[in-house]
């Protein structure tokens, strides 16, 4: 049987962490080049997110990062309309050449749709936000401490 991959670890952390306000705060994983996983949470608005994730994975020189962000469903975005919310993720592989974009749609804990690895309306979304903020904290090197 194979290990499981991080990014298949941290799906199913993300479904352990849904409560009554959703997907909060933030989960973040930053994998190291010594093996050590740095998990935190984040309660920061969305870009502080990105920001915290792309400087944590600059200072512990990552070769791995996964984090995500809780949303709320909207008409238009490509998931089913039954699902209240959708919690989109991000995994980076420094060894790959591209990173992941999935959605994790949900209701709660008991009610949590399939992954959507092929969402365009997300993909495209989180691949704008992932181009504005890299290139507005790839130079910071300060770290949120919330």
């Amino acid at each position: 049987m194979n290990e499981k991959t991080m990014l298949e670890k941290y799906i199913e952390y993300v479904k352990t962490c849904i409560g009554d306000k959703g997907i909060y705060p933030a989960p973040g994983w930053v994998l190291g080049q010594d093996d050590k996983l740095m998990v935190v949470a984040m309660d920061l608005p969305p870009g502080q997110v990105y920001g915290t994730m792309i400087k944590l994975g600059k200072k512990e020189n990552a070769k791995e990062i996964a984090f995500g962000l809780d949303r709320y469903n909207k008409e238009g975005q490509g998931i089913d309309m039954c699902y209240q919310s959708v919690f989109t993720i991000i995994y980076v592989n420094l060894f790959a050449p591209s990173c992941v974009i999935t959605v994790l749609p949900y209701n709660s804990q008991a009610d949590i749709g399939e992954l959507q690895y092929d969402n365009k309306w997300w993909r495209y979304a989180i691949t704008k936000e992932l181009e504005t903020f890299f290139y507005k904290y790839s130079t910071d090197t300060t770290v949120s401490q919330n």
